[in-house]
């Protein structure tokens, strides 16, 4: 998750093709380990992209 992040940049925008690709691939990731790992629930794709919205505003490049 955290190397996506950091391919969202550099610019004043994330990469919002590349951001919606990493969110549903986070996505499907968290779907399959969701039993393995006892989560209770799996985010949304919506909730992965705003997770790395979120993100990318509070580390964007000065």
């Amino acid at each position: 998750m955290i190397r996506t992040a950091l391919a969202l940049g550099p610019g004043p925008e994330p990469q919002w093709r590349l951001l919606s690709q990493a969110a549903r691939r986070i996505g499907k990731v968290l779907a399959a380990a969701a039993e393995p790992l006892g989560l209770p629930r799996v985010p949304t794709v919506q909730e992965v992209g705003g997770a790395y919205v979120h993100w990318f505003a509070a580390n964007r490049p000065a």
